[in-house]
């Protein structure tokens, strides 16, 4: 439900009318459904816009970015804390973080990879000189070639 009520606002469509053709409900049934989907935070507080230039049809990516960043705002404001505290919360995350990414564990090694690849593949294509450039896609190469 979240996620067509989403692709529904950015291709300029009713999300209430969506959802009633989508499962052949009623109005009132499809509005149950988006307030219910609001309430359990699958969807922004807020009306999104229209993308330009969009045709009145799925818009997959966009939709499914935009679900998947409300899914995970949702677990982070209520999986992290019983509290509202913003300070707790953050507290928290960075007890979180810290463990994915400074254990010893495989897992976390893998994590740390993949973010120094992602640094590497930045400073490749837009490092601020040649020499950096060039030294960031021979590393990225370098590790892409290691046995995993």
């Amino acid at each position: 439900v979240a996620w067509f009520a989403v692709d529904a606002e950015l291709t300029g469509r009713a999300p209430r009318q969506v959802i009633q053709d989508t499962w052949g409900v009623s109005g009132i049934t499809a509005s149950r459904w988006l307030a219910r989907a609001r309430k359990l935070g699958y969807l922004p507080d807020y009306p999104l816009t229209p993308v330009e230039g969009r045709p009145h049809a799925y818009d997959y990516v966009a939709a499914t970015r935009i679900l998947e960043e409300q899914i995970v705002q949702k677990v982070l404001r209520e999986g992290l804390s019983h509290t509202s505290d913003p300070a707790t919360v953050r507290s928290e995350l960075w007890e979180v973080l810290h463990r994915a990414i400074l254990d010893n564990s495989k897992e976390a090694v893998r994590l740390r990879t993949e973010i120094f690849v992602d640094i590497l593949a930045q400073l490749a294509e837009g490092g601020p000189d040649e020499q950096i450039q060039t030294a960031a896609q021979h590393l990225r190469d370098r590790i892409a070639q290691a046995p995993r």
